[in-house]
């Protein structure tokens, strides 16, 4: 009867084990190529913000967005400076061009990066290496997410598509009010670890119960 309960238990536990999986999204569509935020020719800092609904996200469960990568759309090779990335939830559909007003909750850094390089050949991915564990997502509220740099670099155009007012962006990085909004929507792809509701486990602990 123990090891009847014990294999029961076991193959709860691998179940649960493989609904905890990391879940990789990708997010917006790809129907253009643009700059920004990798916009660094001419131009020497920018604050950039953009949003997604929850909808297009379409995750199964929320969980810690502990990586982001940008799909080159031509072959880069940039350097940018003191580059900082942030997450936040929202309850907007579209961005109001005052950055703090876009946040439901204070945001949180996942970046704080001396230098970063854009690079890989076009239509290749590229890993923006966020801090991981650092921001979970709901999964009930809309997400948005900011870029700052300064510095002088060349340009990195990367993959964007077009949607609604979700794309903005001031060519200064302590700009509190964005220069430029356009109909676009950022194109990424970003992998969501189980969150912190998601109790460990391990087969061990349940053998524990019957000793």
């Amino acid at each position: 009867m123990k090891k009847l309960v014990l294999l029961t238990l076991a193959l709860v536990l691998a179940a649960s084990t493989l609904a905890a999986a990391d879940e990789v999204k990708i997010i917006g569509n790809r129907s253009q190529g643009n700059y920004c935020p990798w916009w660094g020719a001419g131009h020497a800092a920018m604050r950039y913000m953009a949003l997604w609904e929850k909808s297009e996200i379409g995750l199964t469960a929320g969980g810690y967005i502990n990586k982001v990568e940008w799909e080159n759309n031509t072959a880069n090779n940039a350097t940018f400076y003191l580059v900082r990335a942030y997450f936040g939830h929202s309850t907007k559909t579209e961005l109001d061009l005052t950055f703090a007003n876009n946040y439901y909750d204070t945001p949180v850094q996942v970046l704080n990066a001396a230098t970063k390089t854009v690079s890989g050949a076009a239509n290749t991915w590229w890993d923006m290496g966020i801090d991981a564990n650092k921001f979970e997502y709901n999964n009930t509220n809309n997400l948005v997410f900011e870029i700052r740099w300064r510095g002088t670099s060349p340009n990195a155009p990367c993959w964007s598509g077009v949607g609604g007012m979700k794309r903005m962006w001031s060519f200064d990085d302590a700009a509190t009010v964005a220069a430029y909004r356009f109909g676009q929507v950022q194109y990424l792809r970003i992998t969501v670890a189980p969150g912190s509701g998601v109790a460990p486990t391990s087969l061990g602990r349940v053998k524990s119960i019957f000793r």
